[in-house]
């Protein structure tokens, strides 16, 4: 028996992603950083994603919106965030990048 196939599609992402391109993020790293050995608590993860009382989410939204805009502007000169829908909900995303390093190229 095969598993249910699941459609989504890609494309690149607009400004008008950066809510849940942001909210697909904070999800994911509480759901696979928290980690008791280290210390790396959810509750920890959570603050630093959100701030103590969720005063970071706007500001991460913000700055989220503000990177895609520059790139909708000049796709050659910025961050290609991609964002990967299913059922029309936004479920992933990738956010490529490089930058030049002491050592050589980083990514």
């Amino acid at each position: 028996m095969q598993p249910p196939s699941i459609r989504f599609h890609i494309r690149g992402a607009t400004p008008d992603d950066a809510a849940a391109i942001r909210s697909v993020q904070a999800r994911t790293w509480l759901a696979t950083y928290p980690n008791a050995e280290l210390g790396i608590t959810r509750e920890g993860l959570r603050r630093h994603l959100e701030g103590e009382h969720g005063e970071r989410i706007a500001e991460r939204i913000d700055r989220t919106r503000q990177r895609l805009s520059a790139h909708a502007a000049d796709p050659t000169g910025g961050c290609d965030f991609v964002a990967v829908l299913a059922g029309g909900a936004i479920v992933g995303f990738t956010a490529p990048f490089a930058e030049a390093t002491p050592t050589g190229l980083g990514a």
